[in-house]
Protein backbone atom coordinates (compact mmCIF):
# COMPACT_ATOMS: atom_id res chain seq x y z
CA UNK A 1 0.00 0.00 0.00
CA UNK A 2 1.46 3.36 -1.04
CA UNK A 3 0.16 6.51 0.69
CA UNK A 4 1.12 10.15 0.49
CA UNK A 5 1.49 13.01 2.95
CA UNK A 6 -0.12 16.37 2.11
CA UNK A 7 3.37 17.53 1.01
CA UNK A 8 3.59 14.62 -1.45
CA UNK A 9 6.01 12.36 0.47
CA UNK A 10 5.51 8.66 -0.30
CA UNK A 11 5.22 5.95 2.39
CA UNK A 12 5.02 2.21 1.77
CA UNK A 13 3.04 -0.05 4.15
CA UNK A 14 1.90 -3.67 4.22
CA UNK A 15 -1.68 -4.36 3.19
CA UNK A 16 -4.10 -3.72 6.07
CA UNK A 17 -2.04 -0.87 7.58
CA UNK A 18 -4.02 1.73 9.54
CA UNK A 19 -3.90 5.45 10.18
CA UNK A 20 -2.14 4.69 13.47
CA UNK A 21 0.64 2.83 11.63
CA UNK A 22 1.08 5.86 9.38
CA UNK A 23 1.24 8.21 12.38
CA UNK A 24 3.99 6.14 14.03
CA UNK A 25 5.87 5.92 10.72
CA UNK A 26 6.07 9.71 10.68
CA UNK A 27 7.27 10.10 14.28
CA UNK A 28 6.66 8.50 17.69
CA UNK A 29 5.33 11.77 19.14
CA UNK A 30 2.90 12.10 16.24
CA UNK A 31 1.64 8.57 16.92
CA UNK A 32 1.36 9.15 20.68
CA UNK A 33 -0.77 12.28 20.22
CA UNK A 34 -2.77 11.15 17.19
CA UNK A 35 -6.53 11.64 17.43
CA UNK A 36 -7.47 10.74 13.85
CA UNK A 37 -6.68 11.65 10.28
CA UNK A 38 -7.95 13.17 7.11
CA UNK A 39 -7.82 10.65 4.29
CA UNK A 40 -8.34 12.36 0.93
CA UNK A 41 -9.63 15.37 2.94
CA UNK A 42 -12.27 13.32 4.79
CA UNK A 43 -12.09 12.64 8.53
CA UNK A 44 -11.11 9.10 9.49
CA UNK A 45 -10.58 7.25 12.81
CA UNK A 46 -7.25 5.75 13.92
CA UNK A 47 -8.33 2.23 12.99
CA UNK A 48 -9.18 3.16 9.38
CA UNK A 49 -7.29 0.96 6.90
CA UNK A 50 -5.24 2.68 4.24
CA UNK A 51 -5.56 2.13 0.50
CA UNK A 52 -2.99 2.77 -2.22
CA UNK A 53 -3.02 6.34 -3.45
CA UNK A 54 -4.57 7.81 -0.27
CA UNK A 55 -3.41 11.21 0.85
CA UNK A 56 -3.20 11.09 4.66
CA UNK A 57 -2.95 14.03 7.05
CA UNK A 58 -2.58 13.11 10.73
CA UNK A 59 -4.57 15.11 13.29
CA UNK A 60 -2.95 15.46 16.72
CA UNK A 61 -3.76 16.95 20.10
CA UNK A 62 -1.38 17.82 22.92
CA UNK A 63 -3.85 16.41 25.44
CA UNK A 64 -4.17 13.03 23.68
CA UNK A 65 -2.32 10.15 25.32
CA UNK A 66 -1.54 6.67 24.10
CA UNK A 67 -4.36 4.22 24.83
CA UNK A 68 -3.90 0.49 25.59
CA UNK A 69 -6.54 -0.41 22.98
CA UNK A 70 -4.35 0.99 20.20
CA UNK A 71 -2.23 -2.15 20.24
CA UNK A 72 -5.28 -4.00 18.85
CA UNK A 73 -5.44 -2.05 15.61
CA UNK A 74 -1.79 -1.26 14.96
CA UNK A 75 -0.53 -3.68 12.31
CA UNK A 76 3.10 -2.79 11.65
CA UNK A 77 5.89 -4.03 13.89
CA UNK A 78 7.20 -0.47 14.33
CA UNK A 79 3.87 0.87 15.64
CA UNK A 80 3.25 -2.15 17.89
CA UNK A 81 6.79 -1.99 19.26
CA UNK A 82 6.52 1.73 20.07
CA UNK A 83 3.13 1.28 21.74
CA UNK A 84 4.34 -1.67 23.83
CA UNK A 85 7.52 0.17 24.85
CA UNK A 86 5.56 3.20 26.00
CA UNK A 87 3.01 1.06 27.87
CA UNK A 88 5.83 -0.81 29.65
CA UNK A 89 7.51 2.47 30.59
CA UNK A 90 4.26 3.88 31.97
CA UNK A 91 3.65 0.64 33.89
CA UNK A 92 7.12 0.83 35.48
CA UNK A 93 6.51 4.47 36.44
CA UNK A 94 3.18 3.55 38.04
CA UNK A 95 4.80 0.68 39.94
CA UNK A 96 7.55 2.96 41.21
CA UNK A 97 5.03 5.59 42.28
CA UNK A 98 2.90 2.92 44.00
CA UNK A 99 5.92 1.55 45.85
CA UNK A 100 6.78 5.06 47.07
CA UNK A 101 3.18 5.62 48.19
CA UNK A 102 3.21 2.27 50.04
CA UNK A 103 6.47 3.14 51.79
CA UNK A 104 4.99 6.49 52.88
CA UNK A 105 1.93 4.63 54.19
CA UNK A 106 4.16 2.25 56.17
CA UNK A 107 6.18 5.16 57.54
CA UNK A 108 3.10 7.10 58.69
CA UNK A 109 1.66 3.98 60.33
CA UNK A 110 5.05 3.16 61.88
CA UNK A 111 5.04 -0.28 60.27
CA UNK A 112 8.17 -1.97 58.98
CA UNK A 113 8.10 -2.06 55.15
CA UNK A 114 9.11 -5.70 54.78
CA UNK A 115 8.08 -8.39 52.32
CA UNK A 116 5.79 -10.09 54.86
CA UNK A 117 3.69 -6.92 55.25
CA UNK A 118 3.54 -6.40 51.48
CA UNK A 119 2.40 -10.02 51.10
CA UNK A 120 -0.38 -9.42 53.68
CA UNK A 121 -1.64 -6.52 51.56
CA UNK A 122 -1.46 -8.66 48.42
CA UNK A 123 -3.62 -11.28 50.14
CA UNK A 124 -6.09 -8.66 51.36
CA UNK A 125 -6.57 -7.24 47.87
CA UNK A 126 -6.48 -10.67 46.16
CA UNK A 127 -3.38 -9.84 44.13
CA UNK A 128 -0.76 -12.46 43.28
CA UNK A 129 2.30 -10.33 42.56
CA UNK A 130 3.83 -7.39 44.42
CA UNK A 131 4.36 -5.50 41.16
CA UNK A 132 0.61 -5.64 40.52
CA UNK A 133 -0.04 -4.27 44.02
CA UNK A 134 2.44 -1.43 43.46
CA UNK A 135 0.85 -0.60 40.12
CA UNK A 136 -2.69 -0.69 41.56
CA UNK A 137 -1.60 1.69 44.33
CA UNK A 138 0.23 3.90 41.80
CA UNK A 139 -2.84 4.17 39.56
CA UNK A 140 -5.01 4.69 42.67
CA UNK A 141 -7.12 1.61 41.94
CA UNK A 142 -6.26 0.69 45.52
CA UNK A 143 -6.37 3.39 48.19
CA UNK A 144 -4.64 2.34 51.38
CA UNK A 145 -6.72 2.84 54.51
CA UNK A 146 -8.08 1.38 57.72
CA UNK A 147 -8.68 -2.13 56.38
CA UNK A 148 -5.03 -2.31 55.34
CA UNK A 149 -3.88 -1.13 58.76
CA UNK A 150 -6.10 -3.72 60.44
CA UNK A 151 -4.58 -6.51 58.39
CA UNK A 152 -1.06 -5.26 59.06
CA UNK A 153 -1.78 -5.02 62.79
CA UNK A 154 -3.60 -8.36 62.55
CA UNK A 155 -6.88 -6.91 63.76
CA UNK A 156 -10.20 -8.06 62.46
CA UNK A 157 -13.03 -5.61 62.08
CA UNK A 158 -15.38 -8.38 61.01
CA UNK A 159 -16.07 -11.56 62.96
CA UNK A 160 -16.39 -13.45 59.68
CA UNK A 161 -12.73 -12.78 58.90
CA UNK A 162 -11.43 -13.95 62.25
CA UNK A 163 -9.94 -17.41 62.60
CA UNK A 164 -11.12 -17.59 66.23
CA UNK A 165 -14.67 -18.45 65.19
CA UNK A 166 -13.38 -21.92 64.20
CA UNK A 167 -12.27 -22.72 67.77
CA UNK A 168 -15.24 -23.09 70.15
CA UNK A 169 -13.50 -22.26 73.44
CA UNK A 170 -12.05 -19.00 72.04
CA UNK A 171 -15.41 -17.59 71.01
CA UNK A 172 -16.58 -14.60 72.97
CA UNK A 173 -19.54 -15.44 75.12
CA UNK A 174 -22.65 -13.44 74.54
CA UNK A 175 -24.69 -12.11 77.49
CA UNK A 176 -27.45 -14.68 76.86
CA UNK A 177 -25.02 -17.57 77.16
CA UNK A 178 -24.01 -16.77 80.76
CA UNK A 179 -24.41 -19.60 83.21
CA UNK A 180 -27.88 -19.93 84.58
CA UNK A 181 -28.45 -19.44 88.25
CA UNK A 182 -28.18 -22.64 90.22
CA UNK A 183 -31.18 -23.48 92.32
CA UNK A 184 -30.50 -22.77 95.94
CA UNK A 185 -30.71 -25.74 98.28
CA UNK A 186 -33.51 -25.53 100.83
Amino acid sequence: VFVFTPKGDLFKFPKGATVLDFAYAIHTNVGDHCIGAKINEKNAPLRQKLNSGDQVEILTSKTQRLQKEWINFATTAKAKGKIQAILRREEREQQKQGEEMLNEFFEKAEIEPNSMNVDKLCDLHHIKFREELFQAIGTRNIVLGTADLNVLHEKSGNKGNSWTHFIPFLKKKSPSSKTKEKPTPE
